[in-house]
């Protein structure tokens, strides 16, 4: 103990000091202040815990992804092998067919959330601030998981929306996809664990700014769970992994996202009761009406029947989805294989209204044959098309010239929607 009362590890050593006729005649008595010594040992101890802890959620986590990406992958391959049978009625083939967008969503879902990990991992998460209307954000939320139920067998699960003030002149800054990514993945989480009762998706005012919420009646979560719900790897229900499946991915991502968006992210919950999943962001109000904002001219596919579109993709079945996408839009639909024939068609046919672009193609890449289309026709519309998802993907092609970026698989409605603003 110090003179001031405050305790220290110490080391202490003694000896005698002897006089010339060999008798101790006096004692040495040594201590030395190990407290430095003594913290790193304890750091050294606790970072050997941590990394003994994080290798096993890791192999746990390892583990399961197997399970993860077979199971779609399951539905994929069964039912694709099913609907070859002729003698499948119109609503068995209906079934199937629903079954495979299934699991092909659940797999989309995954690999997204492995690689925002890796991004977050390395530092690689942009943000574009731009206008997000609410009232528009929760609409489409609403009706995409009332379908998500309808698939999962839960009719008997309500979903409902809940806000504290009207949303008809509510716009805020932030980055859009980045919110509805967090929404969606607040909103899965409800889905999965809710069995029945009601599932809401609201917000309120908040001190500190926009408070968003998810509430559901279903299995809760342990108190001790909490605190580690939003680590990575971690899953508030090792037990029930099985039952209702997951990665444990989804809460560490929506963490980090609000984080990045300036906010802060929390759970309220009991177990056997439900749980509430909020997060606040701050409130970057715009005060535009909202009806006047949203107003967008509509798309007439009848208006391309006088287009010609060249798609620059060397896979064939890439191509093939896009050729039956637009087949009936009555456009003229050409097909280059490589960065060479890209060139060589663009230059052959000069009334080309638009190219979409695949990035990755042999002898030229996408990249390398829009610099030369619009240094040659700069009017042209080229859309980059890639499976390459990583952060500043975007930004790549746009400086090479492209005009709008799709981020491979693409969706129908986002490719004709995307089309539609360029032709």
């Amino acid at each position: 103990v110090r003179p001031d009362g405050v305790t220290f590890d110490a080391e202490a050593s003694s000896g005698a000091i002897y006089a010339p006729d060999g008798k101790p005649e006096s004692m040495v008595l040594i201590i030395k202040n190990i407290s430095e010594r003594k913290e790193s040992e304890r750091k050294i101890l606790e970072a050997k815990y941590k990394a003994e802890e994080s290798d096993k959620l890791k192999t746990a986590f390892l583990s399961n992804m197997s399970h993860e990406i077979r199971t779609p992958m399951n539905a994929i391959v069964g039912f694709s092998d099913l609907l070859l049978d002729e003698q499948l009625s119109p609503e068995e083939r209906r079934d199937f067919i629903a079954q495979i967008n299934q699991g092909a969503d659940d797999l989309m879902r995954l690999i997204d959330d492995i690689i925002d990990i890796a991004k977050i991992e390395a530092g690689q998460v942009n943000v574009h601030i731009a206008e997000c209307f609410i009232r528009e954000l929760f609409k489409e939320l609403h009706l995409m998981f009332l379908q998500n139920i309808r698939r999962s067998g839960k009719e008997q699960v309500k979903l409902s929306l809940q806000w504290d003030w009207p949303l008809n002149e509510l716009a805020i800054y932030t980055d859009p996809f980045r919110l509805k990514q967090i929404l969606i993945n607040l909103l899965s989480n409800a889905v999965k664990f809710t069995e029945e009762g009601e599932i809401v998706l609201g917000l309120k005012e908040h001190p500190e700014g926009i408070y968003f919420y998810v509430k559901d009646s279903g299995i809760g979560i342990r108190e001790e769970k909490q605190k580690v719900i939003f680590d990575r790897f971690m899953q508030g229900h090792e037990t029930k992994t099985k039952l209702y499946g997951g990665t444990g991915l989804g809460l560490a991502i929506s963490k980090n996202l609000t984080e990045i968006l300036g906010g802060m992210i929390g759970v309220e919950s009991k177990s056997g009761e439900g749980s509430t999943f909020w997060f606040i962001l701050p409130r970057n109000e715009v005060p535009l009406k909202y009806e006047a904002a949203l107003r967008t001219p509509t798309t007439d596919l009848r208006s391309w029947e006088e287009k010609k579109i060249l798609i620059a993709e060397d896979d064939h079945s890439n191509y093939y989805f896009l050729f039956e996408a637009l087949k009936d839009t009555g456009m003229e639909i050409l097909w280059s294989k490589d960065g060479e024939e890209t060139l060589e068609m663009f230059r052959a046919h000069k009334d080309l209204d638009m190219v979409l672009m695949d990035i990755n193609m042999p002898l030229l890449n996408g990249y390398e044959c829009t610099k030369v289309i619009k240094r040659e026709r700069p009017d042209l519309p080229v859309i980059a098309q890639t499976a390459y998802a990583m952060s500043g993907e975007r930004e790549v092609s746009l400086a090479a010239g492209c005009d709008d970026y799709l981020a491979k698989p693409i969706k129908v409605n986002e490719l004709l929607a995307t089309i539609s603003k360029h032709i």
